[in-house]
């Protein structure tokens, strides 16, 4: 059973999530990465591992977490972070269009993290600037 209370904690944070333990090189690059500042800007994050969330997934979460959560998206570190190229975390939006979600790579953290928070950006202008195989790695210039 999820421990969603660890999730609707109030932090200022927003939440990565792991549901996956097959890896813990990956998580600790996992949250290395996301956690490196780029220039000027950092990602602020609150890195959860709880075992109860082992394997769920994000319409489970979702539905778990519907108008409850006080963050408008959460990110994910499933099995295909643990094992993709760039870590790939999933996003997943509880606020605008919940359920919907994309992938980033852990290193673009800061700039989902960032936009999402202060409402500079939403949810969409991050899902429709994804690459070729569905991730966004950043703005192209």
């Amino acid at each position: 059973m999820m421990n969603t209370a660890l999730l609707l904690s109030g932090s200022d944070k927003a939440i990565v999530l792991r549901t996956d333990y097959s890896n813990n090189e990956s998580w600790n690059a996992v949250k290395a990465v996301s956690a490196s500042p780029v220039g000027d800007f950092a990602a602020n994050l609150m890195f959860v591992e709880d075992s109860s969330f082992d394997g769920v997934g994000p319409a489970e979460l979702e539905q778990a977490l519907e108008g409850k959560s006080k963050s408008p998206f959460i990110f994910l570190a499933d099995q295909a972070t643990m094992t993709g190229s760039g870590y790939p975390m999933l996003c997943l939006d509880l606020s605008d269009e919940p359920g919907s979600t994309f992938r980033l790579i852990a290193s673009q953290a800061w700039s989902v993290e960032n936009n999402l928070s202060l409402g500079n950006m939403d949810f969409r202008d991050f899902s429709s600037s994804l690459d070729g195989s569905g991730v966004f790695r950043g703005f192209k210039e």
